[in-house]
């Protein structure tokens, strides 16, 4: 009997002990790792798809005839996307189409055009290419407005030129009309 009350007080003080491991393992203390992820994103505008788009051409040699040009008005249209507000300005880079041939006497030897845009922000034709600020590297700007949020459209460039009093000079006319956006 006494080997009996041995074997019992073993099983009793192993299941005392399993019951003390399984406490202990219940009790444990949870932790938790906070891992905070961040970005930056920069503020971007793109014109066609590109950060730095191709220049476009316009040629206005079919609306002049026998030294006048006629008031047509061209619409250029490009695909715009902003992830910012912006801001839109057209600048005459020459103040007007303006050539190396001097002036005469009777004779224009710059043509003045207008320029507007619309869709994606509105700027009127208020202010011209003219000649009284015309000169290589004038950067006129011809008007100016904001979009106040992100966004993606078209913006339509109408370019007009201003019939002219005199004939013009004989010679090759340019002008670079810079569209400019710019994020806030």
């Amino acid at each position: 009997m006494h080997k009996l009350l041995a074997m019992m007080r073993e099983l009793l003080i192993a299941a005392s002990l399993a019951a003390c491991m399984i406490g202990v393992a219940g009790t444990a203390q949870a932790t938790d790792q906070n891992i905070n992820i961040s970005a930056t994103v920069a503020s971007f505008c793109k014109i066609q798809s590109s950060l730095i788009p191709a220049d476009d051409t316009l040629d206005w040699t079919s609306l002049i005839t026998t030294g006048f040009i006629t008031g047509t008005a061209t619409t250029k249209t490009y695909a715009v996307v902003c992830n910012k507000d912006t801001t839109v300005t057209l600048i005459a880079v020459n103040g007007g189409l303006i050539t190396s041939s001097a002036a005469a006497a009777g004779f224009d030897n710059i043509i003045n055009y207008t320029a507007s845009a619309s869709t994606f922000v509105t700027i009127a034709a208020g202010s011209t290419a003219t000649v009284a600020t015309a000169s290589a590297g004038a950067n006129e700007t011809l008007g100016s407005a904001n979009r106040g949020t992100p966004g993606a459209a078209n913006i339509s460039v109408t370019i007009t030129p201003i019939v002219n009093s005199n004939p013009l000079v004989a010679g090759t006319y340019n002008d670079t009309l810079t569209l400019r956006i710019v994020p806030n």
